[in-house]
């Protein structure tokens, strides 16, 4: 894939715009799921636009709360929803007069990456219990390759934490994780204990049918509840935010390599669907569905380190003084030491020119502690990213496009998740970015 080349770009109330892609996704008719208790009846909504103009006056509070105790209505013309020939996977159906349980804790989904270092095509397959995943990696076989026990991983952690005389007990145990979780191939402990969870969901299931979802790199949204939401910041954000203030020149990162990313609202749209799927069939099965961009429409670094650029240009951050910072064409550095070497001269660089001077003409100590911090958070965010910024995998989504040709054409359009045809100049720089200015910056002049 090479870099995206822009052909027209203008700067609008939310920042800068690339025609013509921008223009079409925003002028579609969107349909909005409204969730409304109606009785049994299936109503139709209002589009999209009607329904953010009359909730845009609501706190974000009150908003999440009242989207929390909706439940579904079909944009159906149709009062008893979708007809026969038409139904797909029959998803309002399925979901007609129940109650969920609605989270919004990460841990109830899986992740792509709890396949951990595995390389080229990872299929959309579970775990058996104490798979390594070092299986895959570097021509191991699986019988060559020790299984772990899930049962003694619990019960060393357990030990672990009670034989810690010392406090806090927290870094000392974040080591070990991590320890335990290379041992076997993981990148982290996060996606350790992921792997653990499945294994775990897949031997005390008995006959009950599983669905596991895995998103990859979950992001901002692409269309509901409306285009570029987002709580705090995602992987991949502090990198662009720190790039855009002028505090990174770069990352250590293969400019060829694949970002696997996913707008939030697609994952959420999958899910639905794969429970309307399942929760019918009767069969008692393990079914995954990898969520993910990097077979279908891989997002190279180069070209997102060239759109942030772009956009940074042309809609820059401010700094202490209200002066707009000016940001040089995105780095990407061989290694992490690579990075290191490189890091500290490049942010004292950037914050000498962007400080006023003392009258000694020396950096006072407050400049230099603040550069130390800046170095530091750097080089933290490097060691905890180098795993997936030079990662050699790419997640095959069969099962989740299969699933998407299995609904109706209203159910596409309502329950969108078709990441494949997300364009991504467009999702960057007019969507995720400034939805990431707005909700996580909050709009403040982010002066370094």
């Amino acid at each position: 894939m090479g870099t995206s080349v822009i052909s027209s770009f203008a700067v609008g109330p939310r920042g800068p715009s690339f025609f013509p892609d921008h223009q079409k996704r925003t002028s579609k008719k969107t349909s909005f799921v409204h969730c409304q208790k109606t009785g049994n009846n299936i109503t139709k909504t209002g589009h999209f636009a009607s329904i953010l103009s009359e909730t845009s006056a609501l706190s974000r509070s009150s908003l999440a709360a009242d989207l929390v105790v909706k439940t579904l209505v079909s944009h159906s013309t149709s009062s008893s929803g979708f007809s026969k020939d038409e139904d797909g996977i029959g998803i309002v159906k399925f979901l007609r007069g129940k109650s969920f349980f609605i989270t919004g804790a990460t841990g109830f989904l899986a992740k792509a990456y709890v396949n951990g270092q595995r390389k080229g095509r990872i299929m959309e397959r579970s775990f058996t219990i104490g798979e390594s995943s070092n299986a895959d990696v570097n021509g191991n076989s699986p019988s060559s390759v020790a299984l772990f026990d899930v049962e003694e991983e619990l019960n060393l952690a357990l030990r672990s934490a009670e034989a810690i005389d010392s406090k806090p007990v927290s870094p000392k145990m974040k080591e070990l994780g991590l320890q335990r979780a290379r041992k076997y191939g993981w990148q982290d402990t996060y996606m350790f204990t992921k792997a653990m969870g499945e294994m775990l969901l897949s031997s005390v299931r008995g006959g009950v049918p599983v669905v596991i979802l895995r998103p990859s790199v979950i992001e901002s949204t692409y269309r509901d509840p409306f285009p570029g939401w987002i709580e705090g910041n995602r992987m991949m954000d502090p990198v662009v935010t720190y790039y855009g203030k002028g505090l990174l020149p770069g990352f250590p990162v293969d400019p060829n390599g694949v970002l696997d990313v996913v707008p939030v609202d697609m994952v959420a749209n999958a899910t639905i669907a794969a429970m309307a799927m399942h929760g019918t069939s009767g069969k008692s099965e393990i079914s995954v569905y990898q969520v993910a961009s990097s077979v279908v429409n891989p997002l190279v670094y180069g070209d997102l380190g060239d759109l942030a650029y772009r956009y940074f240009t042309k809609c820059p951050c401010l700094d202490a003084q209200g002066r707009p910072i000016k940001v040089e064409p995105f780095k990407f550095y061989e290694s992490v030491d690579d990075f290191s070497s490189h890091i500290h001269r490049e942010i004292i660089s950037h914050i000498s020119s962007s400080r006023m001077p003392s009258p000694n003409g020396k950096h006072s100590r407050a400049v230099d502690n603040f550069c130390r911090k800046a170095v530091e958070r750097a080089k933290h965010l490097a060691s905890v990213y180098e795993p997936y910024c030079f990662y050699g995998g790419r997640f095959d989504n069969s099962s989740t496009s299969l699933l998407l040709a299995s609904m109706s054409e209203e159910e596409r359009q309502t329950f969108y998740f078709d990441v494949g045809n997300v364009d991504w100049t467009d999702y960057i720089c007019n969507v995720h970015i400034p939805g990431l200015r707005t909700h996580v910056m909050k709009g403040r002049r982010q002066s370094s």
